[in-house]
């Protein structure tokens, strides 16, 4: 089988890749469900809430139990005409500050990176004031002081060469996300493609998906590796506990807000589902 891949959104922007798979304009696609929140809000919420996964073996193993267990999952993938085949994950988002935070206290007031609907909340919650900016923006926001503070996972610290104006670097762990998973067309998978197709496509999005949790992490330590050689402090943050207490289960309130918008049935199956596979 030869796959012809369309980098750099060639073949469509990210914001349209369910559309174009599931219309059969293209066969595969990859990007995250959370990109999605009219067409895909059950599945894309394991990639946007924070402070739920420990690392993100944690973030693979629950995104692959909900897909294969919680039947609504799948519904709305049927519904938008796509089927996801594996998914992949980023480690522990972390904080990379111009000044060190090492206790709970040290938040307060600070200007924390923030995106979509749930990372506002949390920073509120933590006595932080979240300041939405776009990804290519963050660089020149924490330079020139309109940022405290960014948040991501060690290796796009890295990969953003954030490392070059911020130098402390906290320990503490806001949690680990799924991300985007490689969709495929409903019809193709469920009626066109002979099964021989589908086993090989079933047997390598496996290994793929098993190799995506390993490379993952051992691209967080060697990120963090690198970030130490080129000048940045590792600062023990001492409040981990008091943190994950302070912030409420956003899971809770993601559900609150699918009962509002009248998905409250399918979304209590998400919810039942990771709180019943999430560690006690």
């Amino acid at each position: 089988i030869k796959i012809q891949i369309l980098w750099a959104e060639s073949g469509g922007k990210s914001t349209e890749i369910i559309e174009l798979v599931g219309s059969g304009a293209i066969e595969l696609g990859a990007t995250p469900a959370s990109y999605y929140p009219s067409e895909l809000p059950l599945n894309g919420v394991t990639t946007s809430l924070p402070m739920i996964f420990r690392d993100n073996a944690e973030a693979a193993r629950v995104q692959d139990g909900l897909i294969a267990d919680v039947p609504a999952m799948r519904e709305e993938q049927k519904k938008n005409g796509v089927w996801s085949l594996y998914w992949n994950s980023l480690g522990p988002y972390r904080v990379l500050c111009k000044m060190p935070i090492t206790a709970l206290a040290d938040l307060k007031g600070k200007r924390m990176r923030s995106y979509g609907a749930y990372v506002p909340h949390m920073w509120k919650a933590l006595d932080a004031v979240g300041e939405v900016v776009l990804t290519n923006e963050v660089y020149e926001s924490l330079d020139r002081g309109r940022l405290d503070c960014t948040y991501f996972s060690y290796q796009l610290i890295v990969d953003l060469k954030q490392y070059e104006v911020a130098k402390q670097l906290s320990t503490a762990n806001f949690g680990a996300l799924s991300t985007w998973p490689v969709w495929v067309n409903y019809d193709l998978w469920h009626k066109k493609w002979p099964e021989s197709v589908k086993k090989l496509f079933t047997e390598v999005s496996a290994e793929a998906a098993a190799r995506s949790v390993k490379a993952i992490a051992q691209a967080e330590e060697e990120a963090l590796a690198f970030l130490q050689k080129n000048g940045v402090q590792v600062v023990e943050f001492k409040n981990q506990n008091e943190l994950n207490a302070r912030v409420p289960d956003m899971r809770a309130f993601w559900l609150e807000q699918m009962k509002a918008r009248g998905l409250g049935a399918p979304a209590q199956q998400v919810f039942d589902y990771w709180v019943a596979k999430s560690p006690k």
